[in-house]
């Protein structure tokens, strides 16, 4: 569900609106903790983003580092020509 900041920071001195102000100026994450446990963070949307691209990047450097081992341990591939014509044959698709 996505709320607008109009719709959840009334009173302008809630707990809500203090929390938000507080991650607008610090650009912080926010931990909220229950009894003593971390249970949520609150990051805003630009750091959010940032995050999951890292994320992605990591994870094509590891399919990277996984193709790269498979070769190295005496994998064979395929040549281009092969591997269109797999695709054609799978997929019906025409490269």
């Amino acid at each position: 569900m996505i709320e607008t900041e109009d719709d959840i920071v009334h009173p302008p001195n809630s707990p809500v609106a203090r929390i938000l102000l507080q991650l607008k100026e610090s650009g912080e994450p926010i931990l909220l903790s229950i009894n003593g446990k971390a249970e949520v963070t609150i990051k805003d949307d630009a750091s959010l983003e940032k995050l999951l691209d890292l994320l992605e990047f990591v994870d094509c450097v590891e399919a990277i580092r996984e193709g790269m081992a498979f070769f190295d341990n005496g994998g064979k591939g395929i040549s281009l020509e092969e591997a269109k014509a797999e695709i054609r044959r799978k997929h019906g698709v025409s490269l």
